[in-house]
């Protein structure tokens, strides 16, 4: 008995089979010894007998049933970068900062937003902004309910800011 690699799903399959019983694909009449173990993730080519990838590390025989490359490759594509900051992520991160200061529930979408994203930075940012908002919501809310802050102070605040913002 002599063992077959699918190209399609690289799975393992019986030689006396003539087709992959995983996915149907049919086979040309190679062996898994006369087969390229070529990584369907980066393209390297590995041993014949390698079961991941030198290179990348992804599984390259189908060894259970539960095993998908796409979710693999779903799961594992998600790394952080150090990379630095473009204009716009910089310029994003300065007004997360105004916003958590003066406009809370900006400060707040936009720190979600930071960390949200894929570098290591503009998740710091997102965590020190979100802290800012959850302190200044929390201050205000003490501040209104001891009775420190009531309803004509924040008239007098809303009429300030839509002056401020008027267009």
């Amino acid at each position: 008995m002599s063992l077959r690699r699918c190209f399609k799903c690289r799975s393992t399959v019986d030689d006396k089979y003539g087709f992959c019983t995983k996915c149907g694909a049919e086979f040309e009449g190679e062996t898994i010894e006369n087969q390229e173990n070529i990584c369907i993730n980066c393209g390297f080519k590995n041993k014949f007998n390698a079961i991941r990838c030198v290179k990348c590390g992804v599984p390259l025989l189908k060894t259970s049933n539960n095993f998908d490359i796409f979710t693999y490759r779903k799961q594992n594509s998600k790394t952080l970068s150090n990379e630095p900051l473009t204009r716009t992520e910089n310029i994003l991160v300065i007004l997360g900062y105004i916003f958590s200061l003066f406009i809370t529930i900006i400060g707040f979408f936009i720190s979600i937003y930071l960390l949200t994203r894929n570098k290591i930075i503009l998740k710091k940012h997102g965590a020190i902004q979100l802290t800012i908002v959850i302190f200044s919501f929390t201050l205000v809310l003490l501040m209104y309910l001891n009775g420190d802050l009531n309803n004509i102070t924040i008239e007098n605040y809303t009429n300030l800011l839509n002056n401020y913002f008027k267009l």
